[in-house]
Order: structure tokens, then sequence, then C-alpha cells
């Protein structure tokens, strides 16, 4: 019986490529131990133009991918590790990215690894909005990570919940197994649940540090809630403000025509008996106008 330590992160990018940015804070490994698999779901890694939806480039995905791979093993060289991190599976859908990444010395424990696409933006026939999906065993545990954008808009919740069921009951890996299928599953992406209240009494119990006052009035825990979503899934308890929509290299909330309301968007969910969360929070990037959400896991 073995611990596996598991590091995911999730952050929509905005359509922004890489420029240098300082991003050593977000993808800091976790002090007490080396993670095994390192998940990395971005989204918007394009602009979600029409030109994209239609033919989606990978330039920015290769350049984000350079990057996100020379800071882990830079990491791994100072804490003397031994070990080199390699990228076991990276796929994109338009917009939809997802990097999985484990030590070279993990990689002969690992087998039946495949990764699944799933369109849900316009009716099922745009990638926009959908998923990108990984599946592998480690030993003798199988593993899902999904990164999802489902659909926007303060009040679409009921397509966001379709989007939800869409990918939830389609995505199938070999042998037709199924995202419950896995011994554990990590849920991340900008789920794009909103909070139902009037934009300004968000904003002041933002500012008077009342999370759980507006965590009431989150979509997405009222729907899991009600069975609509998420059955049998855990998230951590929320002790960070929203994180979405941010002036993009501020941290002051929208200030544009707009005036969207703070949100909890980008979020990390998870199921699997023998699944432990160990740590979940935000980090301060301003390099999107959303903030990046990390989680760390132990499984057993």
């Amino acid at each position: 019986r073995r611990t596996v330590p598991i590091f995911a992160t999730t952050y929509n990018l905005h359509g922004r490529p890489y420029c240098g940015e300082n991003l050593e804070e977000w993808l800091r490994l976790p002090r007490d131990s080396i993670p095994d698999i390192v998940a990395i779901a971005f989204q918007e890694i394009v602009d979600l133009n029409v030109g994209q939806v239609l033919a989606a480039s990978n330039a920015n995905r290769l350049v984000w991918e350079r990057t996100v791979m020379e800071l882990l093993n830079i990491q791994l060289r100072q804490r003397g590790h031994g070990s080199e991190y390699v990228l076991i599976r990276s796929d994109q859908l338009v917009g939809v990215s997802l990097m999985i990444v484990t030590h070279n010395t993990v990689l002969p424990r690992m087998r039946n690894i495949s990764s699944i696409k799933h369109k849900t933006g316009l009716w099922g026939m745009a990638g926009n909005k959908g998923a990108v999906a990984v599946s592998f065993d480690l030993d003798d545990s199988s593993f899902c990570i999904i990164n999802s954008h489902l659909a926007s808009g303060t009040t679409n919740v009921a397509e966001r919940n379709d989007d939800f069921y869409n990918i939830y009951t389609n995505t199938r890996f070999m042998r037709n197994k199924g995202i419950d299928d896995h011994n554990y599953v990590l849920w991340l992406g900008d789920l794009n649940y909103r909070v139902d209240l009037p934009n300004p009494i968000v904003r002041d119990l933002v500012w008077k540090g009342d999370l759980d006052g507006l965590l009431r009035y989150d979509q997405l825990k009222a729907q899991a809630k009600q069975g609509r979503i998420f059955r049998d899934y855990q998230e951590g308890d929320i002790m960070f403000p929203p994180t979405y929509k941010y002036d993009t290299g501020t941290n002051n909330y929208d200030t544009s025509d707009k005036q969207r309301v703070p949100s909890w968007t980008d979020r990390i969910l998870f199921r699997g008996q023998g699944l432990k969360l160990c740590a979940y929070y935000r980090d301060e990037l301003t390099f999107s106008d959303h903030k990046p959400v990390s989680a760390v896991f132990e499984a057993q």
C-alpha cells in the first residue's frame, strides 16, 4: 500500500499567451512531499473567437508546456530529488487543455493511459466549451482527471448542469470505462457557476470577508445539494475570495460596463475512498481575469 501525492491546479488564461511572467508562486510544489502526479488544467488557452473555435492553434499550449515543465523540474533539482518530471499526456479542445505529469521513476508503474475530448458548445457541435479527460492506472488503482469549461452567463444554470451531465455520461475510455468507474476522480475547471446575489451586495460581502454569507448563494453548492450535479463528489472548504472576474493585470473586480458579479467559477472537486484533500487554495497572479485554484491530495 503506497501513498500517492497529487498536485492539481486549474487556471483560465483569458486567451493570453505566456510572456515571461513569474509563475513560481503558483506552481510551487508542496513542501512536505513531492507530488507523484501533477495535473494542470487550462481554460481559454486560446482566444475563443470564431477562427480558433473552427481550427484552434496549439502554439500557446506548447509554450505553456515548456514553461511548466521547466519550472517543475527546477524545483526537483533544487530539492535533490534525483528524478525528472515527464509529460505523459497533454491534450487540447480549443481553449480547454489538460497536462498530466509524473516522475520518470513513477512512469513504469503506470499503464492504460488514454484521453478523451468532448464538445458541449452549440449542442455538442462546437468546442468553445467542453472537456478534456485523462484516464490511467497507477499500480492497482485507476485515476480519471477531467478539465471542463462549462456554459457561461449568470443565469445559465440549467445549461451548465446540462454540460456537466453531458460530459459525465458521455465520457468513455477504453473498454467503455466511464468516469465513475475509476477508483479516484478529480474534476477541475472553469465550471462557471456564479453567486446568486446582486453585484453591490456581493462586493460588500467580499470586502467584509463574509465568505460564508456569499457561499450560501453559490450556484454550484446549491445545485449539488439538490442532487443535480456532482453527486458523491466532495470539495474542500473555500477559504478564499471569489476567483472571477478581475480587471486583467490588477486585483480589482470587474470595473467594465458589464460589472460581472464576483464568483467562484474555478473549482476542484473529487471522489474516491482513500483520497484525502490536504490543501485547497488560490494564488494571486494578475496575469488573467481569473485567479488560479490549486489542491493537494494524497491517494492511498
